[in-house]
């Protein structure tokens, strides 16, 4: 289990509005468990397409289904 921390939650903010910049809207926890997972080195594996549209605007590494 992970914990968001303080820091966490400022780069999920950071996401957020990088990629509403971009014309990508996200949800406040989808910021969070990308941030996490940049802080982890995680790869994300979801179904969720919001991970797809946020990843060229993110660092972290997508699963993709071939």
């Amino acid at each position: 289990m992970l914990l968001a921390t303080t820091q966490h939650h400022l780069e999920a903010a950071k996401i957020a509005n990088t990629c509403r910049r971009a014309g990508v809207i996200t949800s406040a926890i989808d910021g969070l468990i990308a941030a996490i997972a940049i802080e982890q080195q995680a790869t994300l594996f979801t179904t969720d397409l919001d991970f797809s549209y946020m990843a060229p605007y993110c660092p972290f590494r997508l699963f993709q289904v071939k």
